[in-house]
């Protein structure tokens, strides 16, 4: 498959940061060595503990240390080096792995110690197996991107469900690979619109032994969710310690609605959202509105500056906070989730096919008021 668009299937949720620890047990811990003449503001570096779907990793030196909570078989490392499309994808364990990129621009290779690439033998038989498929979307799709037209558009969606269907063909064929646990997992986009079908097709294809493992019922409780988006559902009960050392849980906000903002501040959406925030949120008294942000930035000093320079400190604020996301599936940037006064989750952008800010300023509107 063309990396360019294999690039287009990578489920690139920002921050789905979703570790508990009554499951965390094992530690991933990989090191990344890079050459003096690789762009780190234009690296695109992403990691997935068996719970991230594709984390983005800010790199801010040359020998980049990612550690992190391991609660699937592997950890997931995607690297795509700046100016090219093809994406370098490992697994690692629980081992101490490292990542080596040796050579020149256009001359290079990664080395590496306990970490193995995904691009298999069943990889490249996926790839053989849906080839024709493939040939026709990225013949559409590179029309569209030269003429954007509707008729264009509703053929590449179709070419691109025809793959996926042969996608999920092959996929069942090879059920106790744990390789397609990991593609179906981490390459099929769910959103409102598929979620019930990915559902059934999740339960009544891969085994038991899949099935039950974290990670997957993590995905299960997300997929449901989406079935049932757009319909009030009790928050799940999360507890955090902001910034300022207090101890927000659910029960504390009883009566209160609350809103929490998922943000990062390499997440331009998010930061283009601060403003819209803030503004919809200030007519409001803190007996009827919290505003929480859950910062998920590697840097506490952006996360500083960015409060200041969008004059949010009123707010209470989280910072890392791997329970209340999880808890939450907050599983883009930005996530804006409103929870009632009677403690439910009543809005969630994630799960709407569109989405605006006056749709969640009239949310927030009609919370306050019940």
């Amino acid at each position: 498959m063309q990396p360019f668009i294999t690039r287009i299937f990578i489920c690139v949720f920002f921050f789905l940061i979703r570790v508990s620890p009554i499951t965390a047990q094992h530690h991933m811990a990989v090191t990344i060595q890079l050459p003096e003449w690789v762009n780190l503001e234009q690296l695109d570096l992403r990691y997935d503990n068996g719970y991230l779907l594709a984390r983005k990793y800010r790199a801010d030196s040359m020998v980049i240390q990612i550690k992190d909570t391991l609660v699937a078989r592997y950890g997931t490392i995607w690297l795509s080096l700046p100016g090219e499309d093809t994406l370098h994808m490992y697994w690692v364990t629980d081992t101490p792995a490292v990542i080596r990129l040796a050579g020149t621009p256009g001359h290079y290779q990664f080395q590496t110690q306990h970490a193995s690439s995904i691009r298999n033998q069943l990889w490249y038989e996926k790839e053989a197996y849906i080839h024709q498929e493939f040939q026709e979307f990225t013949r559409l799709y590179a029309a569209y991107r030269q003429h954007p037209a509707d008729s264009l558009i509703q053929l590449v969606q179709a070419a691109s469900r025809k793959m996926r269907l042969k996608e999920m063909e092959f996929l069942r064929a090879h059920v106790d690979e744990y390789f397609s646990f990991w593609y179906f997992r981490t390459n099929f986009h769910v959103g409102p619109g598929n979620a019930a079908e990915y559902l059934a097709y999740f339960k009544q294809t891969f085994p038991a032994s899949f099935q039950e493992s974290p990670e997957a019922q993590q995905y299960i409780t997300q997929l449901n969710r989406l079935v049932h988006a757009g319909k009030p559902y009790p928050s799940p009960a999360f507890t955090a310690v902001t910034t300022a050392g207090d101890t927000l849980t659910r029960e504390r906000f009883r009566g209160k609605c609350v809103l929490l903002d998922f943000w990062a501040t390499w997440c331009g959406g998010c930061l283009a959202g601060l403003p819209k925030i803030k503004e919809m949120t200030a007519g409001y008294s803190p007996d009827q509105l919290v505003v929480i942000g859950v910062n998920q930035d590697n840097n506490r000093d952006k996360f500083q500056r960015a409060v200041q320079k969008y004059d949010i400190g009123n707010w209470q604020h989280i910072v890392k906070s791997y329970g209340i996301a999880n808890a939450l599936q907050a599983v883009g940037a930005p996530t804006y989730i409103l929870i009632n006064k009677k403690g439910d989750i009543v809005f969630n952008n994630l799960h709407l096919n569109s989405f605006s800010y006056d749709m969640l300023k009239e949310a927030i509107a009609k919370a306050v008021a019940e």
